[in-house]
C-alpha cells in the first residue's frame, strides 16, 4: 500500500479547494462580463430605436406644421428628419429586422413618408387654393395618422422584444449561476469529507499505535505488528513501535538463555564472571527496551490529544519525526559507547518532546559553547539528567520552569578534555 505525508494530503486539499475557488470566482467574472454586454448591446439598442422614434416624431411635427403655413423652412426640415430616419435605418438594420412585425411596421413608416414628401413636393408646387390642395391635404393628414399609429405599433413591438430578451439574457446567466451553485455544493463537501478522513486516519492511527504500546508496556509481547497505512509519518512510528516489540522479545529469549546457561555454569568459578557480566548486559538491554514503551506511551498520549483537538499540529508533526528517531536509536544501538555529537543529536530529540509536552511551565535553553572534540560516550548519558531536572528539580513549578543545558569544553591535556 502506497503512503504518502500528511503535507502531501493536505496540499492536495488546498489546491483542490484553490481550484474551485479560483474558478467560481473565474467564471463569475466572465459570466458577468458576458452578461453585462449582452445587457449594453440590447440598451444601445433601445438608445437607436428612441432616436429613431424621435425623428418620427419630429417628421410629424414638422408635417403638421407645414400643412398650416406651408412655410419654405419646415419643407427643409422634413428632407432632414427623413434623411436621418433612412441614416438610421440603414445603419440599425438588424433592429428593425428582429421580428416581423418590426419589420413590416418600420417599412409602413417609410413608405408612408416618402409619399407624405412626394404630397409636401406638390403642396409646395401650388399657389392658389384649390380642389387638388385639399384632396392632397386630406391624403396628408391620413398618412400622418398611419405614420403615427405606425411608429407607436413599433415602440410597443420592439420594448416588448427587448423586454423579452432582457428575461432570456437574465436566465441563461441564473442557470449558469444554479450550475456554479451545485458545483460548489459537491466539491466542496468532498473537500471537507477528504481533510475528515486524513485526520480521522491519523487519530485512529494513532490510537492503535496507542494501545499497540501499552500491551507491549503489560509485556504482552503476543501482541500483533501493527499494519502500515497510508500517512508516512505515522508509518515510521509504526515501523519503530514494530521493530521495538520484536526486538524485546529477541531481548527476553535471549536472556532466558543466559539465565539457563548461567544456572548450569554457576558452579564453575572461571566461568562465573563471564557469564555475570553476559547477564548483566542483557538486562542492561532489556531495561533499556522496556523503558521505551512507558516513555512512547507518553508521548502518543500528547500526541493523539494534540491532533484529537486540533492544534498545534506542526509541533505534533516534529514530536512524531522526534520519537521516531529516539526509538530508532535506542534499539538499533549495540555498542557501549557513542560518538558525543551523536548524544548531542539524541538530546535534542528528548528536548523536542519536552519542549511540546511543558510548552506552559518550562523554558529549555541549549549552550554550546566551542568545538565538539570526537569523543566517545555511554549512549543516552545525558537524557536522565535532563529528565531528573524535569521530574524532580521542576515537579512542583506550574510556570517559569527553566532548565538550561549548557556545553563548554576545554581541553586539559593530549588525551582529555574537561566538559561542563
Amino acid at each position: 500500500m502506497r503512503s504518502h505525508s500528511i503535507i502531501h494530503y493536505l496540499r492536495i486539499a488546498a489546491v483542490f479547494v484553490t481550484i474551485i475557488c479560483l474558478s467560481m470566482i473565474v467564471s463569475e467574472v466572465v459570466l458577468g462580463s458576458m452578461q453585462k454586454s449582452e445587457t449594453s448591446t440590447l440598451e444601445a439598442n433601445v438608445d437607436t430605436m428612441n432616436e429613431y422614434m424621435r425623428s418620427v416624431q419630429d417628421f410629424l411635427t414638422d408635417y403638421s406644421r407645414f400643412l398650416i403655413d406651408r412655410e419654405p423652412a419646415h419643407h427643409n426640415s422634413l428632407h432632414s428628419c427623413w434623411d436621418e430616419m433612412q441614416s438610421i435605418r440603414v445603419s440599425s438594420r438588424a433592429i428593425f429586422d428582429s421580428t416581423d412585425l418590426l419589420t413590416l411596421y418600420s417599412r409602413v413608416i417609410d413608405q408612408t413618408a416618402e409619399s407624405l414628401i412626394g404630397i409636401m413636393d406638390r403642396l409646395s408646387g401650388l399657389h392658389v387654393f384649390s380642389e387638388s390642395d385639399f384632396e392632397l391635404n386630406q391624403l396628408a393628414e391620413l398618412g400622418i395618422d398611419y405614420i403615427y399609429q405606425a411608429s407607436n405599433a413599433v415602440s410597443a413591438e420592439y420594448f416588448t422584444y427587448v423586454s423579452h430578451e432582457l428575461t432570456k439574457v437574465n436566465d441563461k446567466y441564473n442557470r449558469y449561476g444554479n450550475i456554479q451553485d451545485i458545483i460548489l455544493t459537491i466539491c466542496l463537501p468532498l473537500a471537507l469529507i477528504g481533510i475528515a478522513w486524513l485526520f480521522r486516519s491519523l487519530v485512529g492511527g494513532l490510537a492503535v499505535i496507542n494501545a499497540a504500546t501499552e500491551r507491549i508496556s503489560r509485556k504482552e509481547w503476543d501482541t500483533p505488528d501493527i499494519e502500515l497505512t497510508r500517512i508516512n509519518e505515522l508509518n515510521q512510528v509504526i515501523e519503530a513501535t514494530n521493530l521495538m516489540k520484536k526486538t524485546i522479545v529477541d531481548y527476553v529469549g535471549a536472556l532466558e538463555e543466559h539465565m539457563k546457561v548461567s544456572n548450569l555454569l554457576a558452579e564453575r568459578t572461571l566461568e562465573s564472571e563471564r557469564q555475570k557480566r553476559i547477564i548483566q548486559e542483557t538486562q542492561f538491554h532489556l531495561l533499556q527496551a522496556q523503558i521505551n514503551p512507558h516513555f512512547l506511551f507518553n508521548t502518543l498520549n500528547l500526541i493523539v490529544n494534540n491532533v484529537r483537538t486540533g492544534v498545534r499540529l506542526k509541533e505534533t508533526a516534529d514530536v512524531l519525526v522526534s520519537t521516531s528517531k529516539l526509538l530508532r536509536s535506542s534499539i538499533e544501538l549495540k555498542s557501549k559507547v557513542i560518538p558525543l555529537r551523536d548524544e548531542l543529536r539524541l538530546l535534542d530529540n528528548y528536548i523536542t518532546i519536552q519542549k511540546v509536552r511543558n510548552e506552559d511551565r518550562i523554558v529549555f535553553c541549549v549552550i554550546v559553547g566551542g568545538d565538539i572534540p570526537d569523543v566517545e560516550v555511554p549512549p543516552f548519558t545525558l537524557q536522565p539528567l535532563v529528565e531528573n531536572s524535569i521530574l524532580h528539580g521542576l515537579k512542583d513549578m506550574t510556570a517559569d520552569g527553566y532548565v538550561e543545558i549548557r556545553y563548554l569544553s576545554r581541553k586539559v591535556d593530549k588525551k582529555s578534555f574537561y566538559l561542563d
